[in-house]
């Protein structure tokens, strides 16, 4: 059973009319009864089973429960958090966010209507209709998020690092790391699906701060083993990360702790967070100012205008990989053509994403392109097998 699960045995209460509302609950296994007490007895408003959710009223609205909960079963539950749910409320359009008010009012006045009658059975009006689909979708991103938060604090995932080669040599001059999730019940999950959910959650905080001491110490790892090179390592960086206050701590304390210049780091943020205007300006004076270099990641893919770069100042721009892999196109050999172009007229050094065929890395090397990485050269890899990658590159250099 997972940290963030709980068991409750037949006939035992998961929570009273009145008590205050810690979390919700998703029912993974059993059966659970949900009811409002009466003189004679008590009303049963509906019984719930696998995969429905139920306790979310009292954490959305902040009051007291107004209804109780018995196992009829024994059952498993998952756990939603207050923070889950609140949070996806602030995100959610106000308008929507007043509707689920005005619905939680009227949901709960008939409840008390309900508790009042003198009758052995009743249900609540009916003048919602719910959307399976949808809720079928939500619980599963919750249960979801949920084994995330399992994973975080059970050590799951694991930190590979793929190589950045110079393009004129193929000699290693740097590692991107990776963050891998190998999940108990899922198996090997990708990486865009399990970031993607934790940069929709404040879950991406802690999850970021464990990446930058994860990749310090395994980059610490290869610097001990190789010598003393001038390698650097990327950490890719998401928009909710720059307003993070313990981010440049957590930072600077691995850096100490690992013995590693802050110049050898290299912080990738997403074109599309350009758009966050100060938050992003402030950010990257705070890396100058620290010695930290930045790369404009994914270039081409986002949101942004190119005015930023004359506004912002990055140290390299990567070329994504869609358009590395598509270079044999006409249409993507004259846009990969026109930034290389652009960042030698800026001074800033490109790197190519997705680098898989010596046709790709003759026409990147042709236009001039600075760095690259991809399948061509190595695939992600473990700090071990990335130590052997260079020992070996040194004894054929």
């Amino acid at each position: 059973m997972q940290w963030n699960q709980k068991f409750f045995k037949k006939g035992e209460l998961i929570f009273s009319e009145g008590d205050a509302g810690t979390s919700a609950y998703i029912i993974d296994r059993g059966r659970v009864e949900i009811f409002v007490s009466q003189k004679n007895g008590k009303n049963v408003i509906s019984t719930l089973s696998n995969g429905e959710i139920f306790g979310e009223m009292a954490i959305i609205d902040g009051s007291n429960r107004s209804a109780s909960a018995v196992a009829v079963e024994d059952t498993e539950l998952i756990l939603v958090s207050k923070d889950q749910l609140i949070e996806r409320i602030k995100l959610a359009d106000p308008t929507v966010s007043f509707l689920v008010t005005i619905l939680l009012n009227r949901v709960r006045n008939s409840l008390k209507n309900l508790s009042k009658r003198n009758m052995s059975t009743g249900s609540l009006p009916q003048n919602a209709a719910v959307n399976k689909e949808e809720e079928v979708a939500f619980i599963e991103k919750m249960k979801f998020e949920n084994e995330l938060l399992s994973a975080l604090k059970n050590d799951q995932f694991t930190m590979y690092l793929q190589p950045i080669v110079s393009i004129h040599d193929e000699s290693i001059v740097g590692f991107e790391s990776l963050i891998r999730w190998n999940s108990p019940t899922r198996g090997f999950v990708r990486p865009d699906l399990f970031m993607g959910v934790a940069e929709e959650t404040s879950l991406i905080i802690p999850i970021g701060q464990w990446v930058i001491k994860r990749t310090l110490r395994e980059f610490g790892k290869v610097l001990r083993e190789v010598g003393n090179t001038p390698l650097f390592v990327s950490i890719n960086v998401s928009g909710k990360q720059l307003d993070d206050p313990e981010f440049f701590n957590t930072l600077e304390a691995a850096l100490q702790q690992e013995n590693i210049k802050a110049k050898q780091v290299k912080l990738e943020v997403t074109e599309s967070i350009l758009v966050e205007g100060d938050i992003v300006v402030n950010w990257l004076m705070e890396c100058k100012k620290r010695g930290l270099t930045v790369a404009l990641d994914d270039f081409g893919t986002g949101y942004s205008s190119l005015s930023y770069l004359c506004k912002l100042q990055f140290d390299n721009i990567k070329i994504d990989k869609s358009f590395t892999q598509s270079i044999a196109d006409e249409k993507s050999y004259m846009i990969v053509k026109a930034i290389i172009d652009m960042a030698k007229g800026l001074r800033v050094p490109i790197i190519a994403e997705g680098i898989e065929t010596v046709e790709q890395y003759q026409a990147l090397r042709f236009l001039g392109c600075d760095f690259g990485q991809g399948y061509l050269y190595s695939k992600p890899v473990s700090v071990d097998d990335a130590i052997t990658l260079l020992k070996n590159y040194k004894k054929t250099a």
